[in-house]
């Protein structure tokens, strides 16, 4: 019964990553870099095509601006927490910190309360889908619990 609740978990994030990753079929990309060899339609600020054999870079765009990897992170904590749960239906008690996340009008957030518990799975769906911050912090703070505990 265990191997199947991990195979449905790992079903679950595969077919979100899939949903993820497919959205580039509706948003093609649309820049174009006039130093490249490599003829590129992004619409992203910021690219690097890098060659991860050699190390040589393929093609750039605003390489050198600095930019927020919010979403790479939520995507690395989706993983981890998949990965590190014996079960999406594992409850995660939300702490003060989370409640303190950002007030910019900029950050996505839920807005749970101290002291309110979610299944891991409704967090998941919100990190990944709303791309809310505060969910991200209360899997990760969640899962340092669980650590602590096993």
């Amino acid at each position: 019964m265990k191997y199947r609740k991990y195979r449905t978990g790992r079903r679950l994030l595969a077919i979100l990553l899939i949903c993820i990753m497919s959205l580039s079929v509706f948003y093609p990309a649309q820049a174009k870099s006039s130093t490249s060899k490599i003829k590129l339609s992004l619409t992203g600020k910021s690219a690097v095509i890098m060659d991860i054999d050699s190390g040589k870079l393929l093609y750039s765009k605003n390489a050198n601006v600095k930019r927020h990897n919010a979403s790479t992170t939520k995507l690395a904590t989706a993983i981890v927490a998949v990965e590190q749960n014996k079960s999406l239906k594992k409850k995660i008690k939300i702490s003060a910190s989370v409640g303190r996340i950002g007030s910019d009008a900029d950050i996505v957030k839920l807005g749970m309360s101290t002291g309110d518990s979610y299944y891991l799975k409704d967090l998941l769906h919100a990190m990944l889908m709303k791309s809310a911050n505060d969910t991200a912090v209360a899997i990760a703070e969640g899962r340092a619990e669980g650590r602590a505990e096993g």
